[in-house]
């Protein structure tokens, strides 16, 4: 869509609406007073002169009158005549001067409130606007007559205009304009548009939360429209502008309205069940995109049968290039898809593009704050701070274990891992009291094991800040990027180890290790509940046998993602019985959606479905839900649809979409039994039989 055209005619319509600059000011000039000007030859000359604007001969006649009658009973009405004369010579300090004369030696006098009022138009015309608001708001407690009310009323919407407070003058214009009528509601509506003009988005929003009088809310509501899609945020400049066509036919802004929002619905309309598939089919991670590209298809065709409509993809591979990927977006919005699926990788640079084209995007990434790109960015996919807050809120919550050891690689996994589930501990009231690194090319972790015993670690400083945070705000629902604990730059992308996935050679890798035991020298001193191994399957079942040989037993293990593996139990036998793991899958499950999905995978592909295809046919799913509503017409309905997704039940558990666009997910909590995984289940925290 072309950006630049919509945006001036938005700018355009503003011009139109502005009308003609106003340069109209406050109008305070006094009441016309009747001086006894036949029994003084000076008076009348006096007069004379002020009636035809001689205003310094004026004031030097009216002198000296005064000096010979200092108490003639018109003496306030020959002194506010020589203080409205000074106001017109602009010599502001004089005038200021013989007004506050006047009150002050005639505190009776009928003149009181009008000198009032010009004092506070002095101040307005000297620049002095506080003054002449502080002056004007006082007087709108004074016994008033309607004429002065208007007057005073005026005088505060220009001063606050000109002060920069246009939220503060657009209710006193709008009040006034009820009042008028011919050119003065003209001018008095000019000076109304001009103030809305200046309103921000915030500013704006708030007046029409007041009762305002018309026409004021129809202006402030096109300004808002205005003002959104200036800004680029233009599904909300879609939903305000259609309110204000369908609340004020009669505005003459509304044809110009009406031409804008037929722009919009342009750029946010899509082809009815269509919908974008942006994976990596060729490249480093050609094989996971290719996973998630059946996930994709099973859900295409079961969906599109049992509902019989005519669902299709548009599929675009990014090649591992972010270059490739940002064209693909960019293709795929020229095919008018609803939304995208993917990417897996190079996700960043393709979530920008999308943002940009306001096209709703469900990742499958594991990069954090992915979804903070934009609105209209998703993510949905298990990632480390789900797993760790479902271990740590079983472990801590229902176990009731408070101390807690981790042992972990000195790798970006590994550390991400231990920083997370530290704070996690920390904000459910646990401590950790012990915990060892290693590195990842070892295999004897009896050193690693021996110190881990019997120490206390004290918790660091940023982690205690960065957790105490996080178990202040959670309560109020707030959650933190990777980057409030530093961990930005320690995972940045799709890896295989966090998708469980282990190629050949890593298998190979960890495989041919030695493991190597030691008997300790000392019996040891366990002063923690459980211990977190955040490493893979092959790592772990060489750690725990030297756990159990250096007399660590009877202790919960902890694990991630990575330890859901059959040859795991198989190759750690009783070393792993009881331990507890999370995942994002679980194909054993007794889930229907699960049983049905797994079949239907292995039938079609005969192969069993990983958590990649799993995740890709959740969003799929997710996604033709939503255009298979009829009132879904707009990628902006897509992107609201998609926030308002609340307990989505999936094979890949619950999921919902919060207000920041990264997905809660009910992770899968398995632990070990015999020869076999089995579900923990989450709503009593129970074995499924």
């Amino acid at each position: 869509m072309r950006i630049i055209v919509i945006i001036n005619i938005i700018l355009t319509a503003c011009f139109l609406f502005a009308c003609t600059p106003s340069t109209i000011g406050p109008s305070v000039d006094g009441p016309l007073i009747k001086l006894p000007v036949g029994e003084s030859e000076l008076l009348s000359q006096a007069e004379a002169r002020y009636l035809n604007k001689d205003w310094e001969a004026a004031i030097q006649l009216y002198q000296q009158f005064l000096t010979t009658n200092p108490s003639h009973t018109s003496a306030d009405s020959i002194i506010f005549r020589i203080s409205h004369a000074y106001k017109k010579l602009e010599r502001y300090n004089r005038a200021l001067n013989t007004y506050n004369q006047l009150i002050s030696t005639y505190p009776a006098s009928a003149l009181t409130i009008e000198t009032k009022m010009e004092i506070a138009d002095v101040y307005y015309l000297s620049g002095q606007y506080g003054e002449a608001i502080r002056i004007a708001q006082a007087l709108l407690g004074d016994p008033l007559s309607a004429t002065q009310i208007l007057k005073v009323q005026r005088l505060l919407a220009d001063a606050h205009m000109a002060s920069g407070e246009s939220f503060k003058a657009v209710p006193y214009y709008a009040e006034i304009q009820g009042r008028l009528s011919g050119i003065a509601a003209d001018a008095n509506l000019i000076r109304l548009k001009e103030a809305i003009l200046q309103l921000t988005e915030p500013e704006a929003a708030g007046l029409l939360e007041m009762a305002l009088e018309i026409p004021a809310p129809a202006y402030i509501l096109y300004h808002l429209g205005s003002l959104q899609a200036v800004q680029m945020a233009f599904d909300q400049s879609l939903e305000t502008l259609t309110q204000f066509v369908e609340k004020y036919p009669e505005n003459e802004m509304v044809a110009v309205a009406y031409q804008f929002l037929d722009q919009l619905f342009q750029h946010f309309s899509f082809q009815p069940y269509t919908f974008g598939c942006l994976l990596p089919l060729s490249g480093p991670y050609e094989t996971y995109g290719k996973r998630a590209l059946q996930g994709i298809e099973l859900a295409l065709t079961q969906y599109a049968n049992e509902k019989n409509l005519p669902f299709r993809i548009v599929v675009k591979d990014t090649a591992s290039d972010p270059r490739t990927a940002v064209e693909a977006v960019r293709s795929l919005a020229q095919s008018k898809v609803a939304a995208i699926i993917g990417p897996i990788d190079v996700a960043e640079s393709a979530a920008v593009e999308a943002q940009r084209l306001n096209i709703p995007m469900i990742t499958i990434t594991q990069k954090d704050n992915i979804a903070e790109i934009g609105s209209y960015i998703f993510r949905n996919f298990i990632t480390p701070r789900m797993q760790v807050k479902t271990l740590a809120d079983y472990a801590v919550g229902q176990l009731g274990l408070k101390t807690f050891a981790i042992m972990y690689p000195e790798e970006p996994y590994g550390t991400m891992f231990m920083n997370l589930f530290w704070a996690e501990l920390t904000a459910h009231g646990a401590k950790v009291t012990a915990i060892e690194s290693y590195s990842p090319d070892r295999t004897d972790f009896s050193e690693a094991i021996k110190k881990m015993v019997g120490g206390y670690y004290e918790i660091p400083d940023t982690l205690i800040q960065n957790s105490s945070l996080l178990a202040s705000d959670r309560a109020r629902g707030k959650t933190y990027a990777a980057s409030a604990f530093g961990l930005e730059t320690l995972f940045s992308g799709p890896v295989r180890k966090i998708m469980g996935i282990l190629s050949d050679a890593e298998d190979d890798l960890t495989a041919n290790r030695n493991t190597v035991i030691e008997p300790g020298e000392s019996k040891p001193l366990i002063d923690f509940e459980a211990i977190f191994i955040p490493d893979s399957s092959k790592i772990a079942r060489l750690i725990l046998p030297q756990l159990a040989f250096n007399d660590i037993t009877g202790i919960q293990l902890l694990g991630t993602n990575l330890w859901h593996s059959d040859p795991f139990i198989e190759m750690a036998r009783q070393y792993v019985q009881g331990a507890l793991l999370v995942d994002g899958f679980f194909a054993q499950s007794n889930s229907a959606e699960v049983r049905k999905f797994i079949d239907a995978f292995q039938q079609i592909y005969e192969t069993p479905p990983s958590i990649i295809e799993a995740s890709s046919f959740d969003n799929a799913v997710m996604l033709m839900d939503i255009l298979s509503q009829p009132d879904i017409m707009l990628r902006s309905e897509v992107k609201n649809a998609l926030l308002s997704v609340r307990g989505f039940r999936g094979v890949t558990g619950l999921t919902s979409f919060p207000a920041n666009g990264d997905a809660e997910k009910d992770l899968y909590l398995l632990q070990i039994k015999g020869k076999r995984f089995v579900e923990v289940k989450k709503s009593r925290w129970q074995l499924w039989p």
